[in-house]
């Protein structure tokens, strides 16, 4: 079945997560912006589907430790990012980048807050 809307395309990328968390795989979700990779992973965790015990949760930037026991969960925005910083690891790479999420203009959603509590807009 194609993926036409947003709502296809977060759901195909919900169950490419589900599934690399069900095979103890390192995830990377990928997208330009407003594409719902913040969103997802919340969500995930808020139905503890996903255990922050088992990923460090990281976003493009934060510092990557290769030795801890976790996998790694990161949220980028850059696609080369994984490609230099995970090269030695294996991940599943979610591309989120298709579509993006209805309410966006201009690449804010205006309802949202950024990392620091602060309203984005």
């Amino acid at each position: 079945m194609p993926i036409d809307t947003f709502e296809d395309h977060y759901s195909t990328a919900k169950k490419h997560a589900l599934n690399a968390i069900q095979h103890n795989q390192n995830v990377v979700l990928w997208g330009t912006g407003c594409n719902g990779k913040s969103h997802l992973t919340w969500e995930l965790i808020d139905n503890d589907l996903l255990s922050l015990s088992n990923y460090n949760h990281l976003y493009q930037g934060d510092l990557i430790h290769s030795d801890s026991n976790k996998l790694l969960w990161l949220e980028c925005s850059n696609v080369s990012y994984p490609i230099t910083e995970l090269k030695h690891l294996s991940y599943v790479f979610i591309n989120m980048d298709g579509f993006v999420y209805p309410d966006c203009k201009y690449g804010h959603v205006y309802y949202s807050k950024l990392r620091s509590g602060r309203d984005c807009c």
